[in-house]
Formats: structure tokens, sequence, C-alpha cells
């Protein structure tokens, strides 16, 4: 684990389900990662064209996607 480079403590990560309403061809889930606390900015991201492919797909096909399930460590 990478030190946080105000505190020096380890920097927790997150790992974040997202459930789509309709499926998208075969898929209907999306599982990511990001530091923990950094959950709002990454989804942001990823409306932004900024993460995953199939995120983007969701969004031109105007499928709604939400975070369903978080886990940190």
């Amino acid at each position: 684990m990478l030190p946080h480079p105000r505190t020096a403590q380890p920097m927790q990560k997150m790992i974040y389900i997202i459930h789509f309403e309709t499926k998208l061809a075969h898929a209907q889930h999306y599982v990511g990662f990001c530091q923990d606390g950094r959950l709002g900015e990454r989804m942001a991201e990823h409306w932004h064209g900024k993460g995953a492919k199939i995120l983007a797909a969701c969004r031109q096909k105007r499928i709604h996607y939400e975070v369903v399930r978080t886990l940190s460590w």
C-alpha cells in the first residue's frame, strides 16, 4: 500500500460494484476500484468518459446504473 502524501499512513482502497438497470449485451454489473473516500470523484470521471468503456456505453444507450455495494480495506 502506498502511504498517503500528507499523513504517511497507508491509503485505504475501495472496490465498488455498479448494477445496470438493463443488461448491456451480456453484462449487468461492473466492478471497479479506487482510493477510499474518492468514490464520488471516480463516479464523476466515469460519467465524463474518463473511466470504463462499458459505463460510457451504458450512458450512450441511456441505461441507468448505480453503485450497489462497496468494500474498503
